[in-house]
C-alpha cells in the first residue's frame, strides 16, 4: 500500500528580521544543502542554528525533515511531536503530517492514524493527509483481519482429541506414559486380588446361623 510521502516544504528564515539575525544564516545554509540532497550536512547546519537559538521552531522543523531523509524516523518523530504541541498552527499541521509518515515507515499504524487525524483538525483541506489517513485505516483493518485468520488457523491446528495429543508426544514421552499405564493396571489388579482375599476370609470366619 503506497502512501503519499510529501513532507512539508522547508521553512525559510523569518523574512521580517535581518538575514544576519542569529540562527537565520545557519538555517539558510541548511536549506541550500537540503535542496542539494546533502541531508547530513543540512542537519548539521540546523543543529548549529539551534545552538545559537535553542527554541527556533524553523530550525527544529527543518532538522526533523533532514533526519527523516536520512531514515532516522525515530529522531525525526520526536521533534515533530514537540513542534505539534508548541508550534504555530501551520507548523503543527505539517509536523503532525510528517510524524504520521514517519510512523507509517516505522510500522506504527495506530500512531500514524492519530497523527493524520490531528493534521486534518488543523488543516481540514489537506488532501494528502486525508488520503494517507484512509490508506492507514485500510491497512489497519486488513492487518486485523489477517490476525484473526491466523488465530482461527491456529485453533484448527490444535489437537482435537487424545489421539492427536498422543501423536504429538515424543517417543520418550509415549514410553513413559506406557510404563505409567502398566503400573496403574498392576496396582488395580493387586487391589482386586486383595479384595477377593478379604472377602474369602470374611466368609470363613463367619459363624453359622443357629438351627432352631
Amino acid at each position: 500500500m503506497k502512501y503519499i510521502v510529501l513532507f512539508g516544504c522547508l521553512l525559510l528564515a523569518m523574512s521580517q528580521v535581518s538575514f544576519a539575525q542569529k540562527g537565520n544564516k545557519q538555517i539558510a545554509q541548511g536549506n541550500k544543502l537540503y535542496q542539494a540532497g546533502k541531508y547530513k550536512q543540512a542537519a548539521a547546519a540546523y543543529e548549529n542554528a539551534l545552538k545559537i537559538v535553542p527554541n527556533n521552531q524553523t530550525a527544529k522543523y527543518n532538522l526533523a525533515n533532514a533526519l527523516e531523509k536520512q531514515k532516522q524516523e525515530e529522531k525525526a518523530s520526536e521533534i515533530y511531536q514537540q513542534l505539534a504541541k508548541k508550534g504555530n498552527k501551520n507548523i503543527q499541521a505539517n509536523s503532525y503530517y510528517n510524524d504520521g509518515v514517519a510512523d507509517v515507515k516505522s510500522k506504527k499504524l495506530k500512531e500514524a492514524i492519530d497523527a493524520f487525524k490531528n493534521t486534518l483538525r488543523r488543516a481540514p483541506n489537506d488532501q494528502e493527509a486525508r488520503e494517507n489517513l484512509q490508506k492507514a485505516l485500510n491497512e489497519q483493518k486488513q492487518n486485523q483481519k489477517q490476525n484473526q485468520q491466523n488465530k482461527d488457523q491456529n485453533k484448527q491446528n490444535q489437537p482435537k482429541n487424545d489421539q492427536d495429543k498422543k501423536q504429538q508426544q515424543s517417543p520418550k514421552e509415549q514410553e513413559n506414559k506406557k510404563q505409567m499405564d502398566q503400573l496403574l493396571n498392576q496396582l488395580r489388579d493387586q487391589e482386586k486380588d486383595l479384595q477377593k482375599k478379604l472377602q474369602k476370609q470374611n466368609q470363613q470366619t463367619k459363624q453359622p446361623e443357629k438351627d432352631w
